[in-house]
């Protein structure tokens, strides 16, 4: 699904004016799933965070070569960004509202190729952090994930893949 550059930046101004998104955030709008999978549990762990980072610059990387090192994010911006998430517990309604503009914004190449990479990345990435801290030791076979990160992860695959 390709959208036009008018309803896109529709959507972006959206972002910035109803959810508080600073401008340069939106370059980071794919990472916000991975930031609800750190919280579901109610604290961040360090390799969750971890995981997070490596993200945000595998990113910055991503945008670096896409624009021939003019990048529109810097890391100070992406620090900051991971400052504001992952110091302090967001609001998890505010989450989810952003993640539903993942799709129609960073999933909408032209390429479905490009888009099935995404996707996966963000799901590849959702699936480490979830498994990265387990809630309690011994868990059982189908405990690695709590039953809150198994039924986020269904809700984000489903806003990445369906509607």
């Amino acid at each position: 699904m390709t959208i036009s550059d008018e309803n896109r930046q529709n959507l972006i101004n959206e972002l910035i004016n109803n959810h508080g998104l600073n401008e340069y955030e939106i370059y980071l709008i794919d990472l916000f799933p991975l930031i609800e999978m750190i919280w579901t549990d109610g604290e961040a762990q360090q390799c969750e965070t971890t995981l997070a980072t490596k993200f945000c610059l595998n990113r910055i990387a991503e945008l670096d070569s896409q624009t021939e090192g003019e990048s529109p994010l810097s890391i100070d911006q992406a620090n900051e960004f991971l400052d504001k998430y992952l110091n302090e517990k967001p609001n998890p309604e505010l989450l989810k509202s952003i993640r539903s503009f993942i799709k129609p914004i960073h999933l909408s190449h032209s390429d479905p190729e490009i888009n099935h990479e995404r996707r996966q990345e963000i799901l590849d990435y959702c699936i480490d952090i979830a498994s990265a801290a387990v809630h309690k030791y011994p868990y059982g076979m189908h405990e690695r994930f709590i039953k809150e990160e198994k039924q986020l992860l269904k809700e984000i695959i489903d806003s990445l893949y369906c509607k």
